[in-house]
């Protein structure tokens, strides 16, 4: 997202809360610009994370072709402990001074056994202000998942893949008879390409970084990325690692490594420069191609580096 646009959105964004008055408006304008200029070039704010995915999983229960998320590129999915996302998560508040939105995904996030205990975390968490738990509803909450997430801070999004599931109604019932926030997101998706390098040129890499709708940062074991598709490409070697394209946040109450942590997540949210991941990816953007939500891959298959579908 450019300047201007991230300008643009910062000013919808307050301008969408309520009480505020056209002359309001306008005097925020200039102070929201200032705002703008010193969080991308200075160190002078505290960070401010506005929106991140915390990845609880790659485990999912569905097998969907054009996953933006590149889930069917994950071969051997790997489990996440609970000790380490716990860890990652109180890294993180220690670097930053609020997130506005902590997104729980996944895979499947409730494939994660130990979700119950971490929303009763997070619930505590004074740092996160909303929780979203995303969730294609193939899974029955259990009782104790329904307790937990009966809170203020916490709302439940239900993708609605109804051709494919029928259980998601049941989910939404279930959740609504708990008092719970949920709603089903009924969502236009956008093929974002494959995984293989698109050949691009420097300067088409660094228009389809420009022009990409990122309100999609990841936290993903340990590491910060500036969207999903750089965390998942990464992890399982699509793109070649490199460390200017993330940030390490962990540092385990280390002085020293606390404060390269935050440094780096610092200059990772100020970056300009397009990432290695743009390199595989068409970008998310509003032009891309509608593609048939959910199209499933055969049982047991899994898709290579280049989209082709391979045997597990």
């Amino acid at each position: 997202m450019n300047h201007i646009e991230n300008i643009r959105w910062r000013l919808n964004n307050w301008y969408g809360q309520r009480g505020i008055t056209v002359p309001v408006k306008l005097l925020l304008m200039p102070y929201c610009i200032l705002y703008n200029f010193l969080e991308k070039h200075t160190k002078l704010l505290p960070i401010i994370i506005e929106k991140v995915n915390l990845i609880l999983t790659p485990r999912c229960t569905l097998r969907c072709k054009k996953c933006c998320n590149l889930m069917p590129y994950h071969k051997n999915p790997v489990e996440f402990s609970y000790d380490n996302v716990l860890q990652d998560i109180e890294d993180l508040q220690e670097i930053v001074k609020k997130i506005k939105c902590l997104q729980l995904i996944g895979g499947e996030p409730l494939l994660f056994k130990e979700l119950p205990q971490l929303l009763e975390y997070l619930k505590k968490a004074r740092k996160i202000k909303t929780i979203l738990l995303v969730t294609n509803g193939t899974i029955i909450p259990s009782s104790e998942l329904l307790v937990a997430l009966k809170h203020r801070k916490i709302h439940v999004f239900i993708s609605n893949y109804i051709r494919l599931n029928t259980k998601i109604n049941e989910v939404f019932a279930l959740c609504r008879q708990h008092g719970i926030n949920v709603r089903l997101e009924g969502l236009v998706w956008r093929d974002m390409g494959g995984g293989a390098n698109k050949q691009r040129s420097c300067k088409e890499n660094q228009q389809i970084f420009d022009k990409c709708y990122r309100e999609c940062h990841e936290l993903f074991n340990g590491e910060y990325h500036l969207c999903s598709r750089s965390s998942n490409a990464t992890f399982i070697g699509m793109v070649e690692r490199k460390e200017s394209d993330y940030a390490d946040i962990r540092h385990s109450g280390d002085k020293k490594k606390r404060k390269n942590a935050k440094r780096n997540l610092r200059q990772l949210l100020q970056r300009i420069k397009y990432i290695t991941a743009c390199e595989h990816c068409m970008g998310n953007r509003d032009d891309n191609p509608i593609i048939v939500e959910a199209e499933q891959l055969p049982v047991n298959t899994c898709l290579d580096f280049n989209g082709n579908v391979i045997q597990k």
